[in-house]
């Protein structure tokens, strides 16, 4: 079983430099450790400044999964096949997710996050908000009886 650790962006670089030093060569351009698209977006610690913080670890977690899937741009729009979803924010979609709501509504963006949050197969002990579990079992079930079926006509 492999297991995993969460630290800051800055502290991997810095691990990441002393374990793997750049190799020197006349060849101006570098491989970055993070894609180029986050350098120009809200980082993880200015989106968790505006969730409550006792869904704070949570939401550092959940932030820390979707990264390598789902892009955001310095607004906190959500970018969905290179284009911003006008209006959404990241911080809005993960509180939604990691607090308890009153409010059933999803924010802007909200069906296109939990079909990310649904492919990537998002651990529940990170939901919190019920209306996103039963949003996820659905498309699980929808999915599950779409490749029982199409595993019955093989």
């Amino acid at each position: 079983m492999m297991k995993h650790i969460l630290i800051p962006l800055e502290k991997y670089r810095s691990l990441m430099q002393r374990v793997c030093p750049p190799a020197e060569s006349n060849n101006e351009q570098s491989i970055e450790a993070t894609p180029p698209e986050l350098s120009d977006s809200l980082s993880i610690d200015q989106i968790l400044t505006i969730i409550p913080k006792r869904a704070q670890h949570k939401a550092s977690s959940l932030l820390h999964i979707l990264q390598p899937h789902l892009r955001w741009n310095d607004r906190g729009e959500i970018v969905i096949q290179d284009k911003p979803i006008l209006n959404s924010h990241i911080a809005d979609l993960v509180k939604y997710t990691v607090v308890r709501h009153i409010n059933k509504r999803l924010p802007l963006g909200g069906e296109d996050f939990l079909a990310i949050l649904s492919a990537i197969n998002a651990p529940k002990s990170l939901i919190v908000n019920e209306r996103v579990l039963e949003i996820l079992a659905q498309r699980v079930d929808t999915e599950n009886t779409v490749h029982t079926a199409q595993w019955h006509t093989l």
